[in-house]
């Protein structure tokens, strides 16, 4: 938001869908670090600043690479030229500077705030258990599917092959344009009289 003050960009469209994007990937880095220093609480590491910074050290390149990535795709959007580039370029300020202060909080605040209130041995509720069986659940699912992929490499390659092959068929298949149609309630109709004639006529 402080970028966009000084960009002198407004909350429009554009800025705000930039804005809720921002959310998945500010979650999603946090999350990353915090299951990791986690981890190590679970391997038995006793002091929680040593949890923390021996986490974060883990994952630092992961989740550089991950905000290189996107970075790499949102921020060219910003110097393109013409009427898409003037479009777009509130959006792509946003995404480029949102996922970089996502690292930073990632790894330095998300650890900090781990060390400071991470617990391996808490308590919890009927609520947290619950979930944490379904989690479980999806778990032991997730694993019997890579196995089952791992046996079965060659096949999985394949599919994949012809998926990522279909993909141009129905790129071809699929309209295209600059903004999305919309219904916006109304309908023009232009006429054009002959040259000389009046208003009356």
């Amino acid at each position: 938001v402080a970028v966009m003050y000084f960009a002198g960009f407004t909350f429009n469209a554009m800025t705000l869908l930039g804005l809720l994007l921002l959310i998945g990937i500010v979650v999603d880095d946090a999350i990353v670090v915090l299951e990791n220093i986690y981890r190590q609480m679970e391997m038995g590491a006793e002091d929680p600043v040593e949890a923390a910074r021996k986490g974060s050290r883990q994952v630092v390149f992961a989740v550089l690479a991950a905000t290189m990535t996107l970075v790499s795709i949102f921020a060219p959007v910003i110097f393109m030229e013409g009427i898409i580039g003037s479009f777009f370029m509130s959006f792509a300020v946003v995404v480029t500077f949102g996922v970089l202060v996502s690292l930073f909080i990632s790894l330095s605040l998300t650890p900090a705030l781990s060390a400071r209130f991470l617990s391996h041995n808490e308590r919890h509720g009927a609520i947290f258990r619950w979930i944490e069986s379904g989690f479980s659940a999806l778990d032991r699912n997730y694993r019997r599917l890579i196995a089952a992929s791992l046996q079965r490499r060659k096949r999985v390659i394949a599919v994949a092959f012809l998926a990522v092959l279909s993909s141009g068929w129905f790129f071809s298949q699929v309209d295209k344009g600059f903004m999305p149609e919309e219904d916006e309630g109304r309908f023009m109709i232009a006429v054009k009289a002959p040259l000389g004639y009046g208003i009356d006529y």
